[in-house]
Order: C-alpha cells, then structure tokens, then sequence
C-alpha cells in the first residue's frame, strides 16, 4: 500500500510511467512497444499493473473462451490506456480487430501508445445518447472511475473536465470499423461507470444478433 505522504511525489514525479514487461506477461508482445505499456500513476491501475505485469487477465481469459473460433471486432467503450484491448488481440486469435473510446485526453495518449502496434483504432470521444459535450468526471485517485455521471466519484476527490460525447448507433460503429472486418461478429466490452445501460439501450435488437460474447458494468448509482 502506498502511503499517503507518498502521493504528491507520485503526482509530480510520475504523471506517466512506462511499466517494463516480462515475455510471460499478458501485455507483451514482439512488435515495435510491446515490451513495456504506458500508463498514468493512479493508486488503482498503475499499481496493479506494476506488481502482476497484467490486468486482471483471468477474469478477462474466462469471458474471451466464449469467443467462437472465427474472426471477431472487438468494441471497447471506456477504453482508458488501452489494457484491455491489449490483451484481447494479443492472446486470443479470434480477436483481429477493435476499435477504442476514451474521452479523456490523459488516457488518450497512454491509449494510443498501447494498441499502436496492433490492428486497433482509436476515438477520442465518448458514446452516449446525444451528440455534444458533457462534463467528465475524474476521480484523482482511482484512473478507472471516470464518468460523466457525477454520483460516479461522490465522496471521492475528483477533478472535471469538458469531454465530447457522439451519439451512438450502429452506423457509426459501422463507420468506425474497418472495412475487412464490417461483417465480423462482434466482442462488446463497456465499462463506462454508469453509461453501460443508456448505450445497450440504444443500439437496436438486430445489432446485438451479431454479438457473440459481451460484458458490461452494471452499478446501482444515480443515473439520469
């Protein structure tokens, strides 16, 4: 456990670390930076990755065996540095494809580090119900609770920021997927602290028909 006097150096000293990777580790691949990943110094992800040189993988290869042996698209919504989709289309096959969502610019670039050498795209935006620009919500101590839902980070400290948000349907996921892989069935992850619900919701029926494998955070907090 890191103390609390510990946090201001962390603050200033490592607002971004690069995490060395043992061949064994999840995360590792042979490719150009696969040797290391990029990430903020929070006191949730960072020090996880930090002393298991993974992200929670086993919880992840338990829901990715149930992936059919054929080509899939990955969709990761809350994409964060990327952790997830990195470990998707580096050990399992019939992950060839994924695109990204992450609004917030100091995850972006971490983000865009992390899948560079792998067949993944980034959008630097999140999903929601409308077009437009919405407040975020930033939880200075835990990188993975960020939302635009404020109950999301009540009691905890956090900062805000203006973040754009697109309006999701399946043309724009169309659009956003490559060509090769429009015909693929889907592996849907979102993990969006709060949004998960407003996101299914809104995508129609014959859409989650091409949907193989999905996961999703469900949490009871206040929502619109």
């Amino acid at each position: 456990m890191l103390k609390r006097a510990h946090l201001a150096y962390l603050s200033e000293a490592l607002a971004g670390a690069q995490v060395r990777l043992t061949s064994g580790s999840p995360l590792f691949h042979s490719g150009e930076g696969g040797g290391s990943v990029s990430l903020n110094t929070d006191l949730s992800i960072f020090p996880h990755v930090l002393s298991h040189r993974e992200w929670h993988f086993a919880d992840m290869e338990r829901i990715a065996t149930a992936l059919p042996d054929h080509p899939h698209h990955l969709i990761d919504i809350g994409a964060n540095s990327g952790l997830f989709t990195r470990q998707a289309v580096i050990n399992f096959d019939s992950v060839t494809s994924a695109v990204c969502f992450e609004p917030s610019p100091e995850n972006i670039g971490h983000l865009k580090a992390n899948v560079a050498a792998l067949p993944a795209s980034v959008c630097g935006f999140g999903l929601g119900a409308e077009d437009g620009v919405l407040t975020f919500y930033r939880d200075t101590l835990n990188g993975g609770n960020y939302s635009f839902i404020a109950s999301a980070v009540e009691g905890r400290p956090f900062d805000t920021i203006e973040a754009p948000i697109r309006r999701i349907s399946p043309e724009l996921l169309s659009e956003l997927t490559p060509e090769a892989a429009r015909g693929n069935p889907i592996f849907w992850k979102s993990d969006t602290q709060g949004m998960d619900e407003t996101l299914i919701s809104s995508l129609p029926l014959d859409f989650w028909d091409r949907v193989n494998v999905g996961m999703f955070e469900a949490w009871r907090i206040e929502k619109p």
